[in-house]
């Protein structure tokens, strides 16, 4: 049984980076009001209080005044003042409450930022969890910092909790997703004869190399990334599917006996000039006209089966000339290869639609494969006895003939 495999980007990783060395930074720099305090007011209940909400508004402002950052700052603010009330109020009742509750609130003055609500609850839910760490991490690595300084102590303490508390937004910019076209080709390879699976296995290459070049954010916005990579994942998808049509009309081309029935059709002319009778006339009539129509099937499926193999070639070729264009507009060095890039996601969004129409088309097409009539039942409809006709249903059982 195979596994379905997921896939994990990170989304705006520009942000995300930005808020956690912008925090880490905050942490480090809330022992400048952390140490004013002590020095002014001591340890004392007074000074614990200041330095809790003074730390968690430093914290704040380095991630809200940030180059590009957000956040809103007047309910981020608010949330953070709240941060660090409830870690002043707490800490002296239940200190890992303290922390949890600090890193909620916190989390949300960060949520701020975000628009839809699973992201805000994501940074609320991950920013509680990180406080939580960051703070059990200190306690368990502090004995092992008693040859540092208590500067030093102090600064790589706050650091990390600032850097932890950082990585809080990390569920708002994670796209979690299945891998659909790893998994689709590899559930296909296990099925399809080798002549189609090249082509299964061409397009499952390509789209790996398509992968790779991404990585190196060529478009303007992530929403063009996506649309783009929308329209490959839905290309390939439409490339597999016809992979899997062409197997299913094989089959059928495969387990037609052209040869025999066009044998049959030559010995029922053959009784027709011979027989008189009305009744006998008339079954062998029918007889005959069923085989021809079966024929004829036989020979539109050979169309049918060249336009599908016509236009995954087409196709396969068109996006590989996306690809390389692709390549191509990054190597540029001129201000046309956005130009290029924009152009692409169009060409893309186009060569989707057309594969979309031309899989309509053959579906149509071949609509009625499956409902295609067997000797048997040629023979059953005429009303007419095997042995009475010359043909033998024993051959529907023996290896069939390939037509070309």
């Amino acid at each position: 049984m195979s596994m379905t495999r997921l896939t994990v980007k990170v989304l705006d990783e520009p942000s995300f980076m930005g808020d956690t060395w912008a925090l880490t930074l905050g942490g480090l720099a809330t022992l400048v009001p952390h140490a004013l305090i002590l020095w002014a007011i001591g340890a004392t209940t007074v000074g614990a209080v200041a330095s809790a909400f003074a730390g968690a508004l430093t914290l704040f402002a380095f991630v809200a005044l940030r180059r590009g950052s957000r956040v809103k700052l007047l309910p981020g603010a608010t949330s953070a003042t709240l941060a660090g009330g409830s870690l002043a109020l707490l800490m002296p009742v239940n200190p890992a409450l303290a922390v949890v509750t600090f890193g909620g609130f916190f989390g949300l003055a960060r949520a701020t930022a975000y628009d839809a609500w699973s992201e805000k609850l994501g940074v609320v839910g991950w920013s509680a969890a990180s406080a939580l760490l960051a703070s059990l991490a200190y306690v368990g690595i502090g004995p092992y910092l008693g040859g540092l300084p208590a500067a030093a102590t102090s600064a790589l303490g706050f650091a990390s909790f600032g850097f932890l508390v950082g990585l809080g937004s990390f569920p708002a910019h994670m796209k979690l997703q299945p891998d659909r076209i790893g998994n689709e080709y590899r559930r296909l390879v296990a099925v399809l004869r080798s002549d189609i699976k090249d082509h299964a296995f061409r397009a499952h290459a390509l789209s790996v190399r398509f992968d790779r070049t991404l990585t190196s954010e060529p478009f303007e916005s992530e929403q063009q990334e996506f649309a783009f990579r929308d329209n490959l994942e839905r290309l390939i998808l439409r490339i597999f599917g016809l992979c899997l049509r062409w197997q299913e009309i094989e089959t059928h081309i495969t387990s037609f006996r052209i040869s025999d029935v066009q044998g049959r059709v030559l010995m029922l002319t053959e009784k027709l000039k011979h027989t008189d009778d009305a009744v006998i006339r008339d079954r062998y009539e029918r007889t005959k006209s069923t085989l021809e129509k079966r024929e004829a099937d036989y020979r539109e499926l050979l169309q049918i089966k060249e336009r599908l193999v016509s236009t995954l070639t087409l196709n396969f070729t068109h996006l590989e000339d996306i690809y390389f264009t692709l390549v191509k507009s990054q190597c540029a060095l001129t201000g046309a290869a956005t130009a290029e890039i924009e152009a692409l996601t169009r060409n893309m969004a186009d060569l989707t639609d057309e594969m979309t129409a031309a899989t309509r088309s053959i579906e149509d097409l071949t609509a009625g494969v499956d409902l295609l009539p067997s000797a048997e039942s040629v023979i059953d409809a005429s009303g007419i006895e095997a042995a009475g006709i010359g043909l033998s249903t024993e051959d529907e059982t023996s290896p069939p003939d390939r037509a070309g």
